[in-house]
């Protein structure tokens, strides 16, 4: 079949629904914004956001997005697809049957993949193996947001649709904890910059800052708006400023 005239390029598009990371470069010390647009990802330098890259594409748009010190990855379907030098196509993770949703990068050398029918794979990104599957029911425990907590080696914290949360270390493949939860959906977990403490959004507009390791609640906020959908922590010394 000819693509003489397929889609090359689309003037204007900027991003998409998949939020961009910031990726740090210690050769050339200097951070770059990936920003997924459909089935590739541009590479800009900052802080003056010129374009310097476009990346590999891949088969359908890019679902999910992660990356490491030294590489890049993105869901596009039902597979995880490698990059290298921020840019290139490298190599192809394979092991889901369904779309995935959410990735998470942690302790180093693990990647977490979840996708829709709430089956939880992590990876070796060295050996590029599964190391840990775990298929959770959607009808009771509904994964919607994955955090690695700050000093909780091979652990992952798993925030769900039906309220509660669970901690599970992957290496051991057990769970060490249930939260109850906070009687909301789970819609985001951002690290705070203290260790234990862990700022859960939740579906009804509540933040609650959480000691994960007393299960004891700190503070909580409330916003106007809808659903809490993403969350970020400022430190130092402007942070007291501001």
């Amino acid at each position: 079949m000819s693509r003489i005239f397929s889609q090359y390029r689309a003037l204007g598009l900027c991003t998409s629904d998949v939020p961009f990371i910031i990726k740090y470069s210690a050769h050339s010390s200097t951070y770059y914004a990936l920003v997924p647009i459909g089935e590739t990802f541009n590479v800009y330098k900052l802080p003056r956001l010129t374009l310097v890259g476009i990346s590999d594409p891949v088969n359908c748009n890019i679902r999910a997005f992660a990356c490491s010190r030294h590489l890049v990855f993105a869901a596009a379907d039902n597979v995880i697809y490698v990059y290298r030098n921020s840019r290139y196509l490298s190599h192809e993770l394979r092991g889901h049957d369904n779309k995935i949703n959410l990735m998470v990068v942690f302790s180093g050398c693990l990647l977490a993949s979840l996708d829709e029918s709430c089956l939880l794979k992590v990876w070796n990104m060295d050996s590029c193996e599964a190391v840990f599957s775990m298929q959770f029911s959607s009808e009771s425990f509904n994964i919607t947001a994955i955090s690695n907590p700050l000093g909780y080696k091979n652990k992952l914290l798993l925030g769900s649709y039906q309220g509660p949360l669970q901690l599970w270390n992957v290496r051991s493949q057990k769970q060490l904890y249930w939260f109850k939860g906070f009687g909301a959906p789970v819609s985001c977990i951002a690290q705070a910059p203290a260790v234990d403490v862990c700022a859960i959004g939740l579906a009804d507009g509540r933040v609650c800052l959480h000691n994960v390791k007393y299960d004891t609640t700190l503070l909580n906020f409330v916003h106007d708006g809808g659903a809490v959908t993403a969350i970020s922590f400022r430190n130092g010394k402007f942070a007291c400023r501001h």
